[in-house]
């Protein structure tokens, strides 16, 4: 299964930096994913640069089209864009796909703007500009498997209800 990630920035150059980060593995991805999985004493999500498809954008307007045509597994948005800050894109794109992962870039955003999108637009993460390659991809990795949780629980729970299993205590 491939996950399709959109990537918005008003600045198409950046745009492009993150997809090329998102699907080109770096000498050091090998080191980190070792030095990731020695702290957490477990494997953490990795992202698979073969099972991702990044479309980019540099108009906050035109992803919300894209959203109309195709599902997104992630959106990651600049904060600063021209006609809609990234918190409020991102509040749009949720309303049309509320599915999807959701992180905001950005070197300008403050902590204000940081809590409006975590309570508007529930990012599922904020990455600072400029990013490192790994942490990007890792905070991406993070968001696509809490996605797939959240998709797999809300199909247990279909079937509970199917079922007529109620698991509440009364």
């Amino acid at each position: 299964k491939v996950d399709h990630i959109l990537v918005v920035d008003d600045d198409i150059a950046v745009a492009h930096a993150v997809a090329r980060d998102l699907t080109h593995h770096s000498r050091l991805d090998e080191v980190f994913s070792a030095m990731r999985a020695e702290v957490l004493n477990h494997g953490a999500p990795e992202l698979d640069p073969n099972r991702v498809s990044v479309q980019v954008t540099d108009s906050p307007q035109h992803a919300l089209k894209m959203a109309d045509e195709m599902t997104f597994s992630c959106v990651i948005a600049d904060y600063l864009m021209p006609g809609m800050d990234g918190a409020r894109f991102l509040e749009a794109f949720a309303e049309k796909q509320p599915d999807s992962a959701r992180i905001m870039l950005s070197g300008a955003a403050n902590l204000d703007n940081v809590v409006f999108a975590l309570d508007m637009a529930h990012i599922h993460n904020f990455i600072a500009k400029p990013w490192v390659d790994y942490e990007l991809r890792a905070a991406v990795a993070q968001a696509l498997t809490r996605r797939r949780l959240d998709l797999e629980n809300a199909v247990l729970a279909r079937m509970c209800e199917a079922r007529n299993l109620d698991f509440t205590d009364d």
